[in-house]
């Protein structure tokens, strides 16, 4: 249930953030460079420039919440280049991806089970599997064009 709750209200928090107000910032507190692409970001440096296990958790859906979107880019541009049977493996190789990375996370982060940590660890896993799949689909892409 924590984690539910968890996840829910990082979720809903993020979807009061304007994304393009989102200034990302190092662990020093510099602000990034908007030029550098999400996945390429130091987003655990972003959540850690918090002080308390809240706040990270809330940079944490904001991470995640920039992340998807970036991953809704690239299904979206490739989408554009692919036939419906092609599109719709697409589909469900990115739906068989995201039960797999929540399974993970939750596992990942079921040593902390009813802690307050469990919710950063989940996010923290999460961000990371929503980075590899990102260039993966990238990769993908990219193999696809050069066949």
């Amino acid at each position: 249930m924590n984690k539910i709750f968890g996840f829910a209200f990082c979720t809903c928090l993020t979807l009061m953030i304007p994304l393009d107000s989102l200034i990302v910032r190092s662990r020093s507190g510099a602000a990034r460079s908007r030029d550098i692409p999400p996945e390429d970001q130091d987003w655990y440096g972003f959540m850690e420039t918090e002080d308390t296990n809240l706040g990270m958790k809330i940079k944490g859906g904001e991470a995640m919440e920039v992340l998807n979107q970036r991953l809704n880019e690239i299904i979206t541009k490739m989408n554009l280049s692919l036939d419906s049977e092609a599109q719709n493996l697409l589909r469900e190789s990115q739906s068989t991806w995201v039960n797999y990375a929540q399974k993970k996370c939750e596992f990942m982060s079921d040593k902390y089970r009813g802690g307050t940590h469990q919710g950063l660890a989940y996010s923290y896993c999460f961000i990371g599997e929503q980075v590899n799949r990102i260039k993966e689909l990238i990769a993908i892409e990219n193999d696809r064009d050069n066949f």
